[in-house]
């Protein structure tokens, strides 16, 4: 086909026909159908691409191999590697005479936690881009918190505490000082801090870990975490071809991911489309959700329709602070490949300047008392915590939830009613969400409880410490269970028969959330003697879970609780 083609320009160049109308005429017929190709190609090839790993997509890319690595096999449509073997990768522009437009899809982890294995940060380059690899591997442990432990902006207890760890929690560490006394964390909201080696477990060794400078306090980066970007810019060659860039995309709107591309630190929790062009601009088009923007000590921050330019040099280094954010031109986002991308979202119209602008003075609200923070803009979603009064959340967006109740979104990603707090700044102006989380499926009560053995010893009778394994459902409108309690049953504690005869209250009734919706109760008794043979037991109590009342303070009552009657039997030898 390229033969026939060059021979075909020679001869009407020959006979004195311009060749510019028939090359931008074939093209026009041919670019649809290579976009349509070359996307579906992509999708099929790389559907197994798994986690720090990048898959070649559709010819034409070039891959350098990184410095520590020998040779490697990205040649051809469906080749999958490492994304630390690369240091460098090349796509080529839209070439229809070739059939050609470079398109590499790669999922990273990013500062996403090791257990979520399944949950990675999309990047899909396509037409002219090169990215040049600045991460590195480096050495990590999870760790877990032996106690409830505070988490500080450097080593030593006279610091500021910049987050909490309850017991059990888990966390990436990724530095230590020279003794190993404490240990650098990741945190969950982006960003680093300290812990105490002592309020540490791991099943690895604290020695393995990089020495980090507290007062340089350097951040580390993954593999294609940090990166420098160069794009061709206003080069798609028909309607249905995207602009040449990189399209990349979080796996939630919740946790923050963190990168560094030319040097500028971006943090966001949605679907973005970066270009960067060499003595010019990096440009950064936030799609959905929300992301800021930092360089040269300013910071910007996005919402969905804006973007936000920052200098860079010839070197491709950031050379100044970003400029304020402005609304995009739908033109240079509409024909992106999102089809690529993990999850599906509501590409919105651009806002107005002013609702932008809005936006960086921002908006502010406070809890006049404690109110329930919601997972979503409504009452049917599950609590997530609660604000205490005087508390106060920067607000991000609004949204009329399904109540018909303004909510406001706030800067951690959750939702808290509009009428159940005071505000501060042009909240009016903050930009209307256009998709919300799905509402939950309630799940029903679960009134079942059943115990699977107790035990006779000494004269005494218990159930086993963890049995029975209470299931508790959540009640309609939600499916968080916030608590629940053994109640005593008409004035009565919980009570005990012994082959049909009452025997009193046990000797101690224990509750323990067990987390999930699941609990146990412990119970004993001692009551003397037993004859030999088996013995039938029964146990009754009254359970009741604490569910959301939706009024207007949207506060929290009892539900009236249910009876159990839990039955066992013993052998008294």
């Amino acid at each position: 086909m390229r033969v026939l083609r060059v021979w075909l320009v020679f001869f009407l160049i020959m006979v004195g026909i311009p060749t510019a109308t028939l090359a931008q005429s074939g093209d026009a017929e041919d670019c649809p159908t290579l976009v349509d190709l070359a996307l579906a190609t992509t999708d099929e090839v790389c559907a197994l691409t798994g986690r720090n790993e990048a898959c070649y997509g559709h010819v034409w890319i070039d891959a350098e191999p990184a410095e520590t690595t020998g040779d490697i096999q990205f040649e051809q449509a469906g080749d999958i590697i490492d994304v630390a073997a690369l240091q460098q990768l090349r796509l080529s522009t839209m070439d229809t005479a070739d059939d050609t437009w470079g398109i590499a899809l790669m999922r990273i982890q990013a500062n996403l936690p090791d257990a979520l294995p399944g949950q990675n940060v999309t990047l899909v380059l396509f037409g002219d881009v090169t990215i040049d690899n600045a991460g590195e591997e480096s050495p990590w442990l999870e760790v877990t918190a032996t106690a409830n432990s505070n988490v500080r902006a450097q080593p030593s207890t006279g610091s500021r505490i910049v987050d909490r760890l309850s017991e059990s929690d888990t966390a990436r560490a990724d530095g230590r000082l020279s003794d190993s006394s404490w240990l650098r964390i990741r945190l969950a909201e982006g960003g680093w801090g300290w812990v105490s080696a002592d309020l540490l477990s791991s099943t690895g060794d604290s020695a393995t870990l990089p020495v980090v400078d507290p007062a340089a306090d350097t951040p580390s980066y993954g593999p294609m975490q940090a990166f420098y970007l160069q794009t061709g810019l206003g080069d798609a060659p028909c309607a249905p071809a995207p602009p040449s860039g990189l399209l990349l995309q979080t796996p939630t709107n919740e946790e923050p991911i963190e990168l560094l591309v030319n040097d500028v630190s971006i943090r966001l929790s949605s679907t973005a489309f970066l270009q960067a062009v060499a003595d010019d601009l990096l440009y950064v088009y936030l799609l959905e959700g929300r992301a800021t923007v930092e360089a040269f000590g300013q910071e910007r921050t996005l919402i969905p329709g804006s973007r936000v330019t920052v200098p860079i040099d010839a070197d491709l280094h950031a050379s100044g602070p970003p400029n304020p954010p402005e609304p995009y031109a739908e033109t240079v986002v509409q024909a992106l490949p999102t089809s690529l991308l993990q999850r599906a979202f509501i590409m919105v119209e651009p806002p107005a300047a002013e609702v932008i602008e809005a936006q960086q003075v921002g908006c502010t609200l406070t809890a006049p008392g404690t109110i329930n923070v919601r997972s979503g803009p409504g009452t049917s979603y599950p609590q997530v915590y609660q604000l205490r009064g005087g508390e106060s959340m920067a607000v991000y967006q609004q949204v009329v939830g399904v109540q018909g109740l303004t909510w406001w979104l706030m800067e951690d990603g959750y939702w808290v009613r509009s009428d159940l707090v005071t505000t501060e700044g042009p909240c009016d102006l903050m930009p209307v969400v256009q998709q919300t989380p799905t509402i939950p499926t309630p799940v029903p009560y679960d009134e079942s409880l059943n115990i699977n053995v107790c035990y006779w010893s000494n004269g005494g009778v218990w159930s086993e410490p963890v049995s029975p394994n209470v299931i508790i459902g959540a009640s309609p409108g939600t499916v968080r269970v916030e608590s629940a309690e053994i109640i005593r049953d008409g004035g009565m504690a919980p009570t005990l028969r012994i082959d049909g005869a009452d025997r009193g209250a046990p000797f101690f009734t224990e509750y323990k959330s067990e987390g999930a919706g699941r609990a146990s109760v412990a119970w004993y008794w001692r009551g003397g003697s037993m004859s030999p043979g088996t013995h039938q037991i029964e146990y009754t109590v009254v359970v009741r879970q604490t569910i959301p009342y939706y009024g207007e303070n949207d506060a929290y009552t009892l539900s009236p609780g249910w009876t159990n009657v839990w039955t066992c039997t013993i052998t008294v030898p």
